[in-house]
């Protein structure tokens, strides 16, 4: 499907490099340096360095072997007995996150949902649900329902999210573009053809507006809207 092909972690349209460029090569260089310091460690650095790990590993997995996941799901399990003991506050919020994207990666949907939704929460009840941080959690909830294929949610908790980052009219956000990238693969699913290329054409006159018309999102975009015109049989 659409969704299935495209739905990379940033929502773009996802491609597992041929080979490594230079940012590639930096970034298995950085996975591997926390994978050994955490071994030399314990306690709250050991917990730190596995999510630094967990994380870019998240970035280069199609470069790594395979093997590397075990070691990736022994992190995971290792940093959620951390968190169910000691629990989590709001100063945590992008940590936990960090285990929950990692958990969905694995595909242990229902670990990845315990805790997206004691993030979603907590920061409802602190800050409140119209606050940038619970349209972040909204976004991952999304991600979550569009994995187990509830599409129909899946868009409500990307609609919901969008309201939040665009009620005060600024500039895009990294946030909010990468967010309008996902809802855009949601209605091609829908066959909404002209929704997507309005989206695709509002993050090119950002990206244009602030970086020059030569920015590499900019190719992005026009990739996407490639392939809108490829579904329409153009």
């Amino acid at each position: 499907s659409i969704v299935a092909q495209e739905s990379g972690t940033e929502g773009r349209e996802y491609q597992e490099p041929g080979g490594l460029s230079g940012n590639y090569a930096l970034e298995i260089e950085k996975y591997r340096e926390y994978k050994q310091r955490a071994q030399d460690v314990a306690g709250e650095e050991q917990i730190r360095l596995y999510l630094e790990c967990m994380d870019s590993w998240q970035n280069v997995r199609g470069n790594l072997p395979v093997q590397e996941k075990d070691d990736i799901r022994k992190m995971a399990d290792y940093v959620e007995r951390y968190y169910r003991e000691k629990g989590t506050d709001l100063s945590e919020v992008e940590q936990v996150w960090t285990l929950a994207d990692i958990w969905l990666e694995l595909e242990e949907k229902e670990k990845a949902l315990y805790w997206y939704r004691q993030t979603e929460e907590r920061i409802r009840e602190v800050l409140g649900p119209d606050h940038k941080l619970y349209a972040g959690t909204l976004v991952r909830l999304a991600d979550y329902c569009q994995m187990v294929s509830d599409y129909d949610q899946c868009e409500k908790y990307y609609d919901q999210a969008l309201a939040i980052y665009e009620k005060d009219k600024a500039p895009l956000e990294e946030a909010c573009q990468n967010t309008l990238m996902k809802r855009a693969v949601l209605y091609r699913r829908k066959c909404q053809y002209d929704q997507a290329l309005a989206i695709y054409d509002k993050l090119m006159r950002h990206y244009t507006a602030k970086y020059g018309s030569g920015y590499i999102e900019n190719a992005v975009c026009l990739n996407n809207i490639g392939r809108v015109y490829k579904e329409l049989g153009d």
